[in-house]
């Protein structure tokens, strides 16, 4: 904790010629984007327990971006900063950005690093798309992480969109409700519209998650073409918490649930 104090004094200094970058990787960080299709569809739940997967063999952020989100009801950590202070070096471009990150993480005893969420939702809407690319990019080669599980809101943001381009891999997470399907349409067609506007191959890095899934009550999607990442029964009377262990730790992710 001194430690990390000391060091975002540093980083909200004006001098930025404190930080020695890292040596940059020759593989670059991973990004895993989650999102969900409908409402209560648990892609929090799905995007932490794939972290903490990963977390057994590599270094982990669960970023999330969720207008309204909190991570650390399920997350916890000691620590004195939060997004709000990253979001600040970001925008007022004053200290080191790579140092800022550094000295806000916080590390749960699961292994994922997280920053704790912004004080007030509107700090995030004023994050524009090229603040966005210009936090990412110091993520990617920072060399703080291996891979980063950024968790979104569906609506389109700037930085939703810029999201979309620069993940790896996309989840859209559903629980094989009619709703469900309604709604994958609807952003489907939205993704081939935003794919043809900007000259862009976004379908083909997207996969399907059945979360809380039942086969009495619900059934996959008809006609969607997208591979099958994994799926997750209703847990029904369990915390946040413990669903997030018990999906970490079954095949949740492997292909052909279904």
């Amino acid at each position: 904790m001194i430690y990390k104090t000391i060091l975002n004094i540093y980083a909200s200094g004006t001098n930025k010629s404190l930080h020695n970058p890292r040596e940059k990787r020759e593989d670059e960080t991973g990004i895993h984007l989650f999102l969900s299709i409908n409402g209560g569809a648990g892609a929090s739940t799905v995007a932490k327990a794939y972290g903490i997967r990963l977390a057994e063999e590599k270094r982990v952020l669960y970023l999330n971006l969720e207008m309204f989100g909190d991570c650390e009801k399920v997350l916890k950590a000691d620590g004195n900063f939060s997004l709000d202070d990253i979001l600040y070096t970001l925008k007022s471009r004053r200290g080191s950005l790579p140092l800022k990150l550094e000295s806000s993480m916080k590390k749960s005893p699961e292994g994922i690093c997280f920053y704790a969420p912004s004080a007030n939702p509107i700090n995030l809407l004023d994050l524009t798309g090229e603040e966005f690319l210009r936090l990412f990019a110091e993520m990617k080669t920072g060399g703080l992480f291996d891979e980063i599980v950024l968790d979104m809101d569906i609506f389109p943001s700037a930085w939703m969109l810029e999201g979309l381009k620069e993940a790896d891999d996309i989840w859209l997470v559903a629980d094989g409700t009619e709703a469900s399907a309604e709604k994958y349409e609807k952003f489907r067609e939205f993704i081939t519209a935003f794919e043809k506007k900007n000259q862009l191959r976004i379908l083909p890095k997207m996969k399907i998650f059945y979360n809380k899934y039942s086969s009495k009550t619900g059934k996959p999607i008809e006609n969607c073409e997208l591979e099958i990442g994994g799926g997750s029964p209703r847990y029904e009377g369990m915390e946040e918490n413990s669903i997030i262990r018990k999906m970490a730790d079954s095949n949740a992710f492997a292909k052909g649930f279904l």
